[in-house]
Order: structure tokens, then C-alpha cells, then sequence
């Protein structure tokens, strides 16, 4: 497990939060990846990801206030001229589909079933 590699090196607010994620993260993945799910597992599973979702929000409302700048306010900075394209670097985004799709991953287990039951490709 990862948990103990990571315990310690931020400070103590941080430290939890990284920690808090990497567990519920970690839970999530093993629910996930089942390859048999009961009523109660799909249960436990539904819970963890409003959990994670629940944490990851908080945390981003606390970094974009603490961080001061919008999307919107960096796009009207770029088009004055006040900050180069070349400085800004792609970073995690919570607004992919992948992010948003894993609310939906314990109704699809139940509509479909697992994901090692059936192929996406096409035939």
C-alpha cells in the first residue's frame, strides 16, 4: 500500500488530505475491479464514490478560492497579454469525462454488469 510512503511529507493538512484521498481512491479501485458484486458491495461502492466525489470537491472550492483566478479570469489575462501560453502547463483537471464518468460506474454495474463480462470492441 502506498499510504506510509506518502505519510509525513506534506504538512499536517495536506498530509490528510492526500492521505484521505489515496484511501478512498484505493477502495473505489477495489470496488471497481470486482468481478462479482452483491446489494451490499454495490451499496458500499455507491457510498464511496459520493464520498470521493464529496472530498474532491471540497478540495477544489478551497483551491480556487485560495487560488484567486478562474478559468475565465486566465483566458481574458492570456487574450491582454499579461500571461504567455508557454507558461501555463496542463495540470489535473477535474473536468474530463473520466473524472465525471465514475459517478455513474455503480449504476452501470448494475445496468450491464461488470467490465470483464463484455467487450467494447467492435465486431
Amino acid at each position: 500500500c502506498t499510504i506510509p510512503c506518502f505519510e509525513g511529507l506534506l504538512s499536517p493538512k495536506l498530509d490528510t488530505l492526500i492521505l484521505d484521498l489515496i484511501f478512498l481512491f484505493a477502495c473505489w479501485h477495489a470496488h471497481a475491479k470486482l468481478q462479482l458484486h452483491t446489494e451490499s458491495s454495490l451499496s458500499v461502492f455507491t457510498c464511496l464514490t459520493s464520498q470521493l466525489r464529496s472530498l474532491i470537491a471540497h478540495h477544489e472550492i478551497n483551491a480556487s478560492k485560495k487560488k484567486g483566478m478562474t478559468i475565465k479570469h486566465v483566458g481574458q489575462a492570456v487574450a491582454k497579454g499579461k500571461i504567455s501560453m508557454a507558461k501555463l502547463t496542463k495540470k489535473f483537471s477535474l473536468s474530463t469525462y473520466k473524472y465525471h464518468a465514475m459517478g455513474d460506474y455503480p449504476a452501470m454495474i448494475c445496468a450491464f454488469g461488470t467490465t470483464d463480462s463484455y467487450s467494447t470492441q467492435s465486431v
